[in-house]
């Protein structure tokens, strides 16, 4: 049987895409772009994809008329346009400010390349799974599960705008992977995971000599401080002050880390510390 790639719902020629979404099951997208309208509605079961098409117009088309009227502000339905708007207007004032930078890099690096230029509706739960599969098969784990927090985060936003009706990372399948403590590492785990001996700390930073990373690696082999607790060091005297990390809750507290004889020849002359994201050191380090 031919399948038709057009349909008439409410007066409307909507325009039908029938794709593979598993082994043995299609997908239905139904779309329609006329009129100042953009509205799509997808669904394994064709029949229920024009219930949520249908449903999804008489929403468009009263947000249209309370717009007419000044009752209401429009938000983009596009993933790049209400990411933007989610981060500006949500994000920045949950998250700490270098949290938030690391989130935009993700974003940008990540994210956007793959849905930027998708609608929200038309995302479906076999992009996502395909999308952070790809980085699980890379052995990406830290990765993967930050990309699949900051994606849950966006749609459930959009849910809460009335953009989209479920969350395509509900039924999205992410592995758990625990950090081992007190247990012997693998040779693998070994080569990456210990400690650095001096010969290593010697050769680190002669061949960072002259880069803006020197600084921050005797930073870290010198205090102490872990990556996050880098961008909080001030120099206060003959010490280094930075926030602790491990404090839970809403309590501050900062260490105070005396500056060492081996420390001190990357501190001369510096008043301030300018870092680059943890990403960009985490790249210049490997």
């Amino acid at each position: 049987m031919r399948f038709r790639k057009d349909f008439l719902i409410d007066g409307k020629v909507v325009h039908c895409q029938k794709r593979k979404s598993g082994k043995k099951t299609m997908n239905y997208m139904l779309r329609y772009r006329r009129n100042g309208f953009n509205i799509c509605a997808t669904s394994n079961d064709l029949e229920e994809a024009k219930r949520k098409f249908i449903q999804s117009m008489q929403k468009a088309v009263n947000q249209e008329s309370a717009v007419k009227f000044g009752k209401m502000n429009t938000v983009q339905t596009d993933f790049h346009g209400f990411a933007e708007y989610y981060f500006e207007k949500y994000r920045k004032r949950k998250v700490s400010e270098k949290t938030f930078e690391n989130d935009k890099y993700r974003y940008k690096n990540h994210l956007q390349p793959r849905f930027g230029k998708m609608q929200l509706s038309e995302i479906t739960p076999y992009d996502c799974q395909e999308f952070l599969d790809g980085y699980e098969k890379q052995g990406k784990h830290k990765t993967t599960r930050e990309l699949y927090s900051l994606l849950n985060c966006i749609f459930k936003m959009a849910m809460a705008h009335g953009i989209v009706e479920r969350n395509p990372l509900a039924v999205v399948i992410v592995l758990k992977y625990e950090e081992k403590h007190g247990k012997a590492l693998t040779k693998e785990e070994e080569k990456h995971g210990k400690a650095l001996t001096k010969e290593e700390e010697k050769l680190l930073l002669e061949k960072s000599k002259g880069s803006k990373y020197q600084q921050i690696f005797a930073l870290s082999l010198y205090t102490g401080l872990r990556p996050n607790e880098l961008f909080t060091a001030k120099i206060d005297g003959n010490f280094i002050v930075a926030k602790n990390s491990k404090r839970k809750g809403k309590k501050v507290e900062y260490k105070k880390i005396p500056i060492s004889i081996m420390l001190k020849p990357y501190l001369e002359n510096v008043e301030n510390f300018e870092f680059p994201t943890l990403e960009y050191i985490r790249k210049a380090f490997n």
